[in-house]
């Protein structure tokens, strides 16, 4: 008898993980890293994909276009907090 299990995607759970935490999700793009250690259930590959999405945006003169379709992912989800 095989189980499926519903499988969350990865930038949801992200987005879940920050709002447990109460957090609002854009504000992942500007959370220190000793910060985003301390977050309950977050994950050290959740950790490495916000550092590396805070280093997108500093990095490329474009990175304000992966903001804007992470706020308005982080919108689609449910939420406006953030």
């Amino acid at each position: 008898m095989e189980r499926k299990m519903k499988h969350e995607k990865f930038m949801e759970r992200l987005v879940r993980v920050f709002r447990e935490a109460e957090l609002p999700p854009a504000l992942m793009l500007f959370v220190p890293p000793l910060m985003l250690a301390e977050l309950p259930r977050i994950t050290v590959p959740e950790i490495r994909a916000v550092l590396y999405l805070q280093q997108m945006v500093v990095d490329d003169p474009a990175g304000l276009l992966a903001v804007k379709k992470l706020l308005e992912y982080c919108n689609q989800e449910g939420g406006t907090d953030g």
